[in-house]
């Protein structure tokens, strides 16, 4: 009805996600909450030609990558977001590009939220569909930074960069 191509399950849809950024040991990406029967979203959306991202912590899906990328092409799912990385250092640099690697492998689209500036990854790496690295809309929760002079501006700095998940 709505037309949308693709809807995200944010924070909260896996066992241990905190729900704040902080990360959690004990979190289980392979583990959807008592309440969530994630298959059955998946066909439903399915059957309504929606596909399905899933949001996760960075560190939780470090930990079980192979195996959870795996799981979520099992399942149909169509895209990752991944959040908090929130650093730029050679670690962080090669988290990037292995986890966009396997993930090409495994048919998944990748949005890097909390991510640093872009670098011309979506060319080595068509499935990187988008990256935060933006003063964006979620600002509008806490800030009063974002204004119209700060949002027509953005296409002619930021956006030259490359795509941006706003």
């Amino acid at each position: 009805e709505l037309k949308l191509q693709y809807m995200l399950i944010d924070d909260g849809w896996y066992y241990g996600s905190t729900g704040d950024g902080q990360y959690n040991a004990d979190a289980d990406i392979l583990r959807p909450v008592e309440h969530l029967d994630l298959p059955g979203l998946v066909n439903y959306a399915r059957k309504r030609d929606v596909g399905l991202w899933l949001w996760a912590h960075w560190r939780a899906l470090d930990a079980h990558m192979d195996e959870a990328l795996t799981w979520y092409q099992q399942l149909g799912i169509k895209g990752i977001k991944v959040d908090f990385m929130d650093r730029d250092d050679q670690q962080m640099v090669d988290f990037y590009h292995h986890l966009l690697s396997k993930a090409a492998e495994h048919k998944l689209l990748v949005d890097l939220h909390g991510a640093y500036h872009p670098t011309g990854l979506t060319r080595t790496y068509p499935n990187y569909l988008t990256q935060e690295g933006v003063l964006g809309a979620e600002y509008n929760k806490w800030s009063a930074r974002i204004t119209a002079t700060h949002n027509l501006t953005l296409p002619f700095t930021r956006m030259l960069l490359g795509p941006m998940d706003y």
